[in-house]
């Protein structure tokens, strides 16, 4: 009985890049963003909105709690059946397309799941060449037109 060795497979393409792009606060952000922060707790309690007050405060601490550091990188290792993401293993036929977002010094490649309902992979592409990108995902998946959501819009302008 001859005995099959399992075949090896080499990645097409692996790297290493933070899921989004860290948001760098100046002083004028933490002035405004205390002066909104004071006018709403102020409002709150001129109102006698004891619950408006306390969950301003939660908001404030959560926001607190979870920018404190710096976001963690993810990996993506790409082979000719699926990808590695962060873990996950995850074949073609999973994804419904792929789009890349231009941010203000980083691009992000964002996998979309073929169910709506799912949650799309999202992670930077680093120093890889964005043609090199749409070359290799370009063979396995269609490239969508998307543009940036609305709320994800308004928490970059924010710098949320």
């Amino acid at each position: 009985m001859e005995e099959k060795i399992p075949q090896i497979v080499q990645p097409i393409l692996d790297w290493q890049a933070p899921a989004h792009a860290e948001h760098e606060h100046t002083t004028a952000w933490y002035v405004g963003t205390g002066v909104i922060l004071l006018g709403l707790i102020a409002f709150s309690l001129a109102t006698r909105a004891w619950t408006f007050t306390v969950v301003i405060a939660m908001m404030a601490a959560f926001y607190g709690y979870t920018n404190r550091r710096k976001p963690g990188a993810k990996r993506m290792t790409v082979y000719p059946n699926g990808f590695v993401f962060d873990g996950e293993r995850v074949s073609w036929q999973e994804c419904g397309g792929y789009f890349m977002l231009q941010g203000r010094g980083y691009i992000e490649l964002h996998v979309e799941r073929a169910k709506p309902s799912a949650r799309a992979y999202k992670i930077q592409i680093g120093a890889i060449q964005p043609s090199v990108i749409r070359q290799v995902f370009g063979a396995f998946l269609p490239e969508l037109p998307r543009q940036e959501k609305f709320f994800d819009a308004v928490s970059r302008i924010c710098k949320l």
